[in-house]
């Protein structure tokens, strides 16, 4: 979806809600950070063609933090009542003590990067134990970072992540950044090894 089908597709939208539109945009954002859908930048924009720039920022992240709380709160309820079941198994344990000791900044920056999906990540990160104030200072980083991003994205700065063969690209382009800013460190560790070595 491009810049102009998503403008086509807001207006369209708009049109058929008529006064009530704002309504679904703070549902969209506040199940946004439980389920990552629908499309954060879908409804940035349908916000900013409701309610105006300002009062959208505003709306859309104080639902985005509420969400937030619900989606802690959902991860601690259901690791508890599975018995804290991926803990203690080998792969996933792993998983979840490896998020826990990765710096905060990364988890901000990977989360908080358009178009990809980071769910997964999100989950492990709450799985891995942090507190309360722990996980809030991530995710409204998260979402501070994603606003951002999809400002530049909206307003035409990062267009071309939104069109064709070039949207491809920039998703694979993407995810590997991801993986640098998690594993860029100790690939670069061994590939200094293996200089060292010959």
């Amino acid at each position: 979806m491009d810049i102009l089908s998503l403008e086509t597709f807001v207006e369209s939208t708009l049109i058929a809600l008529g006064q009530y539109g704002f309504i679904l945009v703070i549902i969209f954002a506040l199940i946004h950070p439980i389920f990552e859908g629908p499309f954060a930048l879908f409804n940035l924009g349908l916000g900013i063609y409701i309610m105006g720039a300002i009062p959208a920022y505003i709306i859309i992240f104080t639902a985005n933090v509420i969400g937030c709380v619900f989606l802690y709160l959902l991860v601690k309820k259901v690791d508890r009542f599975s018995n804290y079941y991926l803990h203690k198994k080998k792969v996933s344990g792993n998983v979840i003590t490896w998020l826990k000791e990765t710096k905060k900044w990364k988890h901000i920056f990977v989360l908080g990067v358009p178009v990809i999906p980071t769910y997964p990540v999100k989950i492990g990160y709450l799985l891995s134990e942090p507190s309360f104030k722990e996980t809030m200072k991530t995710l409204v980083g998260m979402y501070i970072f994603l606003f951002f991003a999809n400002t530049l994205i909206f307003y035409g700065i990062l267009n071309f992540l939104e069109t064709g063969l070039a949207r491809i690209l920039s998703v694979v382009l993407l995810v590997i950044l991801v993986l640098f800013v998690y594993f860029g460190k100790s690939i670069f560790s061994k590939i200094g090894l293996v200089k060292g070595e010959s």
